[in-house]
């Protein structure tokens, strides 16, 4: 990786005053550069080398045929939770207001039924996914409360 990114990783690393020789000269370990690439925000140098790799562009195709050949869903994409800072949140919050004022609009010069706002993808944490989790679960009970009830009215009780 050092050798196809090396520039790149240089840059990104010196932004955070660290040098690349050191990670050669036994200063930082391998593990820790590692972690760093594996982390590095999408605004990186390192990450824009990768975005604009020919070969890797490839294998990520390649990837994409292979989970649409074994009919493995794409996970919708939401954005990094480290990179959510307060003006992006109201960035989406604008786009979210004129997508509805869009929607309004064409609904009031078309008379057909409005379409459906669809916001903006929000990060999603431990929380949110436990708050989901604990949705479907009260969503099953009730679905087998109706089955029973159902049931008991089927058999005439």
């Amino acid at each position: 990786m050092v050798d196809r990114y090396g520039p790149d990783i240089e840059a990104d690393l010196h932004q955070i005053g660290l040098d690349l020789l050191d990670f050669f000269r036994g200063r930082y370990s391998w593990r820790k550069l590692d972690v760093l690439l594996q982390r590095t925000p999408r605004t990186s140098f390192f990450t824009a080398a990768i975005a604009n790799d020919p070969e890797h562009a490839e294998r990520v195709l390649a990837l994409e045929k292979e989970r649409k050949r074994r009919g493995i869903p794409e996970p919708a994409p939401r954005p990094s939770l480290t990179e959510y800072t307060a003006e992006v949140a109201r960035l989406d919050l604008v786009v979210d207001w004129l997508q509805a004022v869009h929607i309004k609009l064409e609904h009031l010069r078309s008379g057909r039924p409005p379409g459906r706002h669809v916001p903006q993808r929000r990060p999603e944490t431990a929380l949110d996914r436990a708050k989901a989790l604990r949705r479907w679960a009260q969503h099953d009970a009730l679905v087998d409360e109706v089955e029973q009830a159902r049931a008991r009215r089927a058999a005439g009780g």
